[in-house]
């Protein structure tokens, strides 16, 4: 694989974890946090068994997980894509 295709893969990982990191994002907010109960649900098999609401610990680790994923993919893009 030549090192231009990789850096192209790797931008599109980078790119698809922050879309993770987005849905993910929006688990404290009630309103529109349901892409991100059904993600965790789908996280957590088997699937449907997720509770009515979530719990403060869920909400607060879920905004911890989301922001460490948005750090993986600024490492990804700024340091890994131009590297390769």
């Amino acid at each position: 694989m030549s090192p231009r295709t990789s850096a192209t893969f790797m931008r599109i990982v980078a790119c698809s974890f922050l879309g993770f990191a987005a849905i993910w994002a929006l688990a404290p907010y009630t309103p529109v946090n349901e892409p991100a109960r059904l993600l965790l649900d789908l996280l957590d098999w088997p699937l449907g068994d997720a509770p009515a609401e979530m719990s403060r610990e869920t909400v607060w680790l879920s905004s911890i997980g989301a922001g460490l994923v948005v750090a993986l993919s600024i490492l990804l893009l700024g340091l890994v894509v131009p590297a390769l």
